[in-house]
């Protein structure tokens, strides 16, 4: 019975819109994996929170988002694991792990929820604890940005030294035992130039991120990439945030770190200004009022 409920909802898990019966798959070596023209990066959040914060508010909100494949690409599924002490929020309908479209998929259709599939070898299903989402197009208007957001919820006995990490996760037909899973990232014509730009995504272009629990720090003003130092690629992104906060949007540190200038009215161009009057030295520190 046990199994026969496990197929059940591996079959529903499992309903993937993404076909590709007709193209050739292609064999790629690593140097001709390098040479590929499109070159995208996954990458999800790293965020630094102190222990009474993460206490006072446990709720974390976290995003994957996907640079470098603009309009390069029609179909993607992509798996995610997050650390296992982490809840992830569930949707109320589908009993499944929630997560909210971003603007990289917003001209996709899509399906996804819990990270889950059925093992055929095993005969279980094995629980990843993360996000899948697989979108798809006729056309390849795949947009850079946000591909989902979710929340998660640190654990009650969460202190400092913590670290949860999470995983951009590489799931194929052949490790997960079950032909309806793969993670991809593929042009319309599903070509060896799209084969080669999803080859290249899941083979260098995969950054992982955290949840870390830290002692009390004051704020780093400036530090909008939170890399850990104020320059002028901390200007760009607050001025690629303006332009586009869809697109290009900041987390809740990230937001506190950029409003540099007459502080507490909000992230502006202003904020960027300041940064780069830092990088000429016209101004010895931040904030700026």
């Amino acid at each position: 019975m046990n199994k026969i409920k496990a197929i059940i909802a591996a079959a529903l898990l499992c309903i993937c819109p993404i076909n590709f019966m007709n193209t050739y798959a292609y064999s790629f070596t690593q140097e001709e994996i390098n040479s590929s023209q499109i070159k995208p990066q996954l990458s999800l959040s790293k965020i630094n929170i102190s222990e009474s914060k993460a206490k006072e508010n446990p709720e974390v909100k976290i995003s994957l988002t996907l640079s470098g494949a603009e309009g390069e690409y029609s179909s993607a599924e992509i798996w995610t694991s997050f650390d296992s002490r982490l809840t992830v929020k569930k949707n109320s309908e589908t009993g499944e792990n929630y997560f909210e479209k971003g603007y990289a998929f917003k001209n996709f259709t899509i399906h996804g929820g819990s990270a889950s599939y059925y093992d055929n070898a095993g005969g279980v299903i094995k629980d990843l604890n993360g996000i899948r989402i697989i979108g798809a197009n006729g056309n390849d208007e795949g947009l850079d940005g946000v591909v989902f957001t979710t929340t998660v919820t640190l654990p009650d006995d969460v202190k400092e030294g913590d670290v949860f990490p999470l995983r951009i996760v590489r799931i194929t037909r052949e490790n997960a035992n079950n032909d309806y899973v793969n993670s991809v990232l593929t042009n319309s014509d599903n070509d060896k130039a799209g084969q080669l730009m999803s080859e290249w995504l899941f083979t260098n272009g995969l950054n992982d991120g955290f949840i870390q629990i830290t002692g009390e720090t004051e704020t780093m003003y400036g530090d909008v990439n939170l890399d850990g130092k104020v320059s002028i690629s901390d200007a760009v992104r607050i001025l690629q945030y303006v332009s586009n906060t869809s697109k290009y949007p900041l987390d809740e540190q990230a937001m506190d770190n950029a409003d540099v200038f007459n502080r507490g009215d909000g992230v502006t161009a202003n904020d960027a200004a300041s940064i780069q009057r830092l990088d000429a030295g016209v101004i010895n520190s931040l904030p700026e009022s």
